[in-house]
C-alpha cells in the first residue's frame, strides 16, 4: 500500500508547493501567522463574545486589547524580543489566553507547562527552554518555591489569581495604556510555542511548533469538524496540551466561534455549562464522555445543543460510540487524533464510519500524507503492520536543543512516529501498538521509562517494569511490576507515596504487583513486557 489519499476530507482549497525543499500539500489562502489569524477574526467579529471562563466574558476586541497591552509590557518594559521564551504555568484561565496571544504578537515563543507536574519535572523543562519570564498561577506557586533559585534564565515572575509578595501581579500589567498595536515581522516558519512531550530516555522533549503548523491545524479542524462562527465550544481539556490549545482554542479563534473554558474539569459543571451556554461542539478524551454518561445527574441536564462530538487522544470502545449515538442521536461523532509533533491532528474517522470502522483512527486529514513502512522504508501492502510516518504542514520543526533526536525522528520531511500501524484496503489507518511503550491514560501520555526510573529511586526496589493495562474509564492505567531487594518488604501505599513525591498524579501506578522472581528478560537482557501484560 502506498501513500494514502484521503477520500473524505476536501482538498478544494489545497495545492502542492515546495516548502524547505520538500513538496507538500498546503492551503492556497491562509493567514501567515497565529497573530494574523487572530486579528483577522477580531476585525470580523470585534463585539462578539469569544472567550468565557467562570464569571469573566470577553469579546474578541476585549481579548485583543488585553493581549496588546501585555505585549507592550513584555516588549517595552521587560525587553522581550522575537525568539525569547515566556513560560506559562497555569491551569485553564483567560490569563493563559491573553499571555499566549501577547507572546505571539511580539514573536516571543510561549512555553506552556503542564500544571500537574512537580518541582523536579518543572525544573528540567524550565532550564531546558530557558524562558526570560514565568507566568505562574498562585495555586501552583508551591511547585516553584523549591526551585526558585535554580532557574537562572527567569528574570521576572508574574503571578495570576492572587498577589505573591515580591513578584509582579498579572492584572497590574494590564492597567496601563498601549501606544497603538504592537507589530513585529513574523514569518510562517518562525517558532510560536515549545510544548513538551514525554521522552523515551526519561527526559521530555520540547516540540518546536511554528506559526505555519498552528494555522494549518486551525484550517484542518474547521474542515474535519464542519465548524462555523455560529458554533460554541466547551474546552474541558488543559490548554497546556495541543488538543486544548490548537485543536480547540486556535481552531475556534480562526472560525470566530465562542470558547467556554473550564478551569478544571468537573463532570456536573461541564454538563451545566453545555446547557447554559448552548454548546454545540465538544472535544475531549473518551474518559470525559464516560464520566458524563455514568453520572447519576446525566438526565438532569438538557444537552441537545451538542451537534458535533469529537473524541480522541485514547482508544474509544464500540460500547462508548453506541452509547453516545443513543444519547446524542443528532450529533456528528468524530474520532480524531494525532501527535504533539504534528500539532495535534493528523487523522480522523468520519462520523458515518464510527461503528463500521470502530477501532480505526480513520483517514489522514487534509494536507497530511501518511504511510506504513517496513524497516527498509518501503510501503507495505494493505493489512501489514509497519511504522507510521507522516508529512505535511502540521508537522513541527523538530525538538528544541535536541539535534540527534530531531535527526532520528524527522527525515526528508517525514515524521517517523514510532507508532505501529496498518492501512486497510479502503485506506483507513489502524494503530496497532507503540514502539516506545507509551501509556495513554485519559489522553495523557505516560512513558513507562520515566515511571520506572522513579521506582528505581526507592531503596527497596531491585527491578521495576511498567506497562499499561486496559481501563474502561481512562482507556489505560499504569501498572508496575516490582522485584524487591533480598530481605526487603513493601506494600502498595509505600510505593505510591514514593512516586507521588516525584511524579504528576496521573503517572503514579494505580496497580502494583510484587514479583517473587526477577523480571522476565530476553537473551539481550531486555524486559519482555508482553509477558507482563499477559
Amino acid at each position: 500500500m502506498g501513500k494514502v489519499v484521503p477520500k473524505s476530507w476536501p482538498r478544494g482549497n489545497v495545492e502542492k508547493e515546495i516548502w524547505e525543499g520538500m513538496e507538500q500539500y498546503i492551503y492556497k489562502e491562509r493567514p501567515k501567522s497565529l497573530i494574523d489569524l487572530f486579528y483577522r477574526t477580531v476585525g470580523k467579529y470585534p463585539h462578539k463574545e469569544g472567550f468565557i471562563c467562570g464569571e469573566d466574558r470577553l469579546t474578541f476586541r476585549d481579548m485583543a486589547d488585553s493581549a496588546n497591552k501585555l505585549a507592550w509590557v513584555f516588549q517595552r518594559d521587560f525587553g522581550i524580543h522575537k525568539g525569547d521564551r515566556i513560560a506559562l504555568l497555569l491551569w485553564n484561565c483567560l490569563e493563559f489566553v491573553v499571555a499566549y496571544f501577547a507572546c505571539a504578537q511580539i514573536g516571543a515563543i510561549s512555553v506552556p507547562l503542564n500544571a500537574r507536574l512537580r518541582s523536579r519535572e518543572l525544573h528540567y523543562q524550565i532550564n531546558d527552554s530557558e524562558p526570560s519570564l514565568l507566568v505562574v498561577g498562585a495555586d501552583l506557586w508551591k511547585e516553584i518555591v523549591p526551585i526558585q533559585n535554580e532557574i537562572p534564565s527567569v528574570r521576572k515572575i508574574i503571578s495570576c489569581g492572587e498577589k505573591i509578595e515580591g513578584f509582579l501581579y498579572f492584572p497590574d500589567l494590564l492597567g496601563g495604556k498601549s501606544a497603538g498595536r504592537v507589530t513585529v515581522d513574523i514569518n510562517e516558519g518562525d517558532l510560536c510555542s515549545i510544548i513538551y512531550t514525554s521522552g523515551t530516555t526519561g527526559f521530555p522533549k520540547g516540540v518546536m511548533v511554528t506559526h505555519r503548523n498552528i494555522v494549518n491545524t486551525a484550517m484542518v479542524c474547521s474542515e474535519v469538524f464542519s465548524t462555523s462562527s455560529e458554533d460554541s465550544q466547551l474546552i474541558m481539556v488543559p490548554l497546556f496540551h495541543v488538543t486544548g490549545l490548537h485543536t480547540q482554542l486556535d481552531h475556534f479563534v480562526y472560525m470566530g466561534g465562542k470558547s467556554v473554558i473550564m478551569k478544571t474539569f468537573k463532570v456536573d459543571d461541564a454538563m451545566a455549562l453545555i446547557e447554559k451556554e448552548n454548546i454545540s461542539f465538544g472535544g475531549a478524551v473518551p474518559t470525559i464522555y464516560w464520566l458524563m454518561l455514568v453520572s447519576p445527574n446525566f438526565k438532569k441536564y438538557k444537552l441537545t445543543s451538542l451537534q458535533k462530538v469529537c473524541y480522541g487522544g485514547a482508544a474509544a470502545s464500540p460500547e462508548l460510540i453506541m452509547q453516545l449515538s443513543k444519547e446524542f442521536p443528532k450529533a456528528k461523532l468524530i474520532n480524531a487524533g494525532g501527535l504533539t509533533e504534528g500539532t495535534s491532528l493528523q487523522y480522523a474517522l468520519p462520523a458515518e464510519d464510527g461503528l463500521r470502522k470502530a477501532g480505526a483512527v480513520g483517514l489522514p486529514t487534509t494536507c497530511t500524507e501518511l504511510r506504513a513502512i517496513n524497516e527498509h522504508g518501503q510501503d507495505l501492502p494493505p493489512g501489514q503492520v509497519g511504522e507510521m510516518i507522516l508529512k505535511g504542514p502540521g508537522i513541527c520543526k523538530g525538538y528544541w536543543k535536541k539535534p540527534e533526536a530531531t535527526a532520528k525522528s524527522f527525515k526528508d520531511g517525514w515524521l517517523y512516529t514510532g507508532d505501529l500501524a496498518k492501512i486497510d484496503e479502503e485506506g483507513y489507518v489502524w494503530l496497532v501498538d507503540r514502539k516506545t511503550d507509551m501509556i495513554i491514560r485519559g489522553g495523557e501520555n505516560i512513558y513507562s521509562i520515566e515511571v520506572e526510573n522513579t521506582l528505581y529511586f526507592h531503596p527497596k526496589v531491585l527491578e521495576a517494569a511498567v506497562v499499561g493495562v486496559p481501563d474502561k474509564i481512562f482507556g489505560e492505567e499504569v501498572k508496575a511490576f516490582l522485584y524487591l531487594k533480598e530481605g526487603e518488604s513493601a506494600d502498595e501505599e509505600e510505593i505510591k507515596d514514593h512516586c507521588r513525591k516525584y511524579l504528576a498524579d496521573y503517572k503514579v501506578p494505580k496497580y502494583i504487583e510484587f514479583l517473587k522472581e526477577p523480571l522476565p528478560r530476553n537473551p539481550g537482557g531486555k524486559v519482555i513486557k508482553a509477558a507482563l501484560r499477559k
